[in-house]
């Protein structure tokens, strides 16, 4: 990965952790859960954590034990455990490191998550100024929308009642940048919803408590579809 994707995935995985706190590492063998608030709290985002977390399913499936894994990784099989059960959160150098002993793309390492989605966006409100603009925009492939979800407001500041425009020209959608907040066209029902894009294929969502990560051409049940990117001011571009 750029350095630049490293920097956004990063920041998304430091996210994670409640309020914003830095993420212990996920291969250190300390045996803290971390500051999680209440009990309660803490089992549900472990629950999250193991339902985007495929670590055991691809080690069994190239045929090692824990142990073994621990050892290529040169720390303890009660990290592994960790890292698989959802006791630790999985940073984007673990992921890297993950990867290449497992022999696999770090994104494999999440699982899609067919979870129920609501839309993010929704048609900007009507008066004659702001359709007499969205007729003539529209030609360019452009789009104005109202944002309605909170899926992006954490980290790229879009908040709901905010209006966007998005290009949907078929160059746009093909070739995101790195960081970008693009709409993307989510699970059976067609849902649009907003997520900011991390090189090659991962889609994301930047926001306080449960996230989600897709990747692009991954699990049919959710197949997600950048559909176009979100315009922003060259100052406000990046996260």
């Amino acid at each position: 990965m750029a350095n630049g994707t490293n920097e956004v995935l990063d920041a998304y995985l430091k996210r994670q952790a409640k309020g914003g706190k830095p993420v212990k590492d996920g291969m250190q063998d300390s045996g803290e859960v971390g500051v999680c608030g209440r009990q309660d709290t803490e089992e549900k985002e472990r629950r999250v954590a193991r339902s985007m977390n495929r670590i055991r399913e691809i080690r069994e499936r190239v045929g090692l034990t824990q142990e073994q894994l621990a050892e290529m990784l040169s720390t303890t099989a009660n990290s592994i455990w960790r890292l698989e059960n959802g006791h630790t959160r999985l940073a984007q150098h673990s992921m890297v490191r993950l990867g290449k002993a497992l022999g696999c793309d770090p994104a494999k390492l999440i699982l899609n998550v067919p979870a129920e989605v609501k839309s993010d966006v929704v048609p900007a409100d009507p008066n004659p100024v702001i359709d007499a603009i969205a007729a003539h925009i529209a030609t360019r492939g452009l789009h104005l929308y109202k944002v309605t979800g909170n899926s992006v407001a954490q980290v790229v500041g879009v908040a709901p009642g905010d209006t966007i425009t998005v290009d949907e020209s078929e160059a746009a959608a093909a070739q995101p940048a790195p960081g970008d907040v693009v709409l993307v066209e989510i699970g059976a029902e067609r849902v649009r919803v907003l997520r900011q894009f991390i090189p090659p294929n991962l889609v994301i969502t930047n926001r306080r408590g449960a996230n989600m990560i897709n990747n692009i051409g991954g699990d049919p049940t959710v197949d997600p579809k950048i559909v176009g990117v979100l315009l922003r001011d060259k100052e406000n571009s990046r996260p």
